[in-house]
């Protein structure tokens, strides 16, 4: 008797996801390594919202970093990412960079912009560079996870954030380095597809979808695939010999 019961509960709940067009198998959710389900099976306005149990902030699980947390350069626990903003340039003498106006350690910049893009926050990520590098340039990003390692972001139409640039006007490549290997081109197969873009000097929101990062080459010379489900970290690059005052807030997932 029972199992007849377990039985026709099973047909119901089958029913009714059948009733609502939602595809069961396509909306599970397996932790921090999930399954998201396909673009092609979700609404224009949908976004995936996969529960991790063991991450600690899962209000807002788009949002990468708001940057309202100057004590510390790590970026918010959301959805088990846990990464940390760095900074790096070709290290030309007489080259200088600084994060938040200091030279080392990695500082936030003040102040930001609110999370619908008008008025303030508190915190921002801002890099500044001088025209001293002169071998490949300088920029600055974040890894997803630490250590270093996949993260499984497929599903996401894309990435967005604010910036601005009060320095010149160069064009900064928003660069996403994944780890989709290639047997073809082996030692080449990690290095982020890039997309430039030319930020003025007010707040604006810019949005880069997945569909433009796996049309944008490898910029290491390796295969043109892109793998969302294995992005490993996000850059803004500016090339040898430009100055720039780059500030960045908002990053989130769309």
């Amino acid at each position: 008797m029972r199992k007849a019961n377990k039985r026709k509960a099973r047909w119901f709940l089958f029913g009714a996801l059948s009733a609502l067009s939602l595809p069961p198998l396509l909306w599970i959710q397996e932790g921090c390594t999930g399954k998201y389900p396909p673009i092609s099976a979700m609404v224009a306005t949908a976004i995936p919202t996969p529960a991790y149990p063991t991450c600690t902030n899962t209000s807002t699980p788009t949002l990468i970093d708001d940057m309202e947390h100057p004590a510390s350069n790590e970026i918010l626990l959301n959805q088990c990412r846990n990464g940390y903003w760095y900074a790096y340039n070709d290290g030309t003498a007489g080259g200088v960079q600084e994060t938040g106006g200091v030279t080392s350690p990695f500082t936030f910049g003040s102040p930001g912009v609110g999370y619908n893009g008008t008025g303030t926050s508190g915190y921002c990520v801002e890099v500044s560079t001088n025209t001293g590098f002169t071998n490949y340039g300088a920029g600055f990003g974040f890894d997803f996870l630490n250590p270093q390692g996949n993260y499984d972001a497929f599903g996401y139409h894309g990435m967005q954030f604010y910036a601005k640039n009060t320095t010149g006007s160069p064009a900064v490549a928003f660069e996403v380095i994944d780890n989709a290997v290639s047997s073809a081109v082996p030692a080449n197969s990690i290095g982020p597809h890039s997309v430039n873009l030319t930020f003025t000097s007010s707040w604006a929101l810019y949005q880069v979808s997945m569909a433009q990062l796996a049309a944008a080459p490898n910029a290491y010379g390796g295969p043109t695939t892109f793998n969302p489900s294995q992005l490993q970290q996000v850059e803004w690059a500016v090339g040898a010999g430009v100055a720039s005052n780059i500030w960045i807030d908002n990053v989130s997932f769309y």
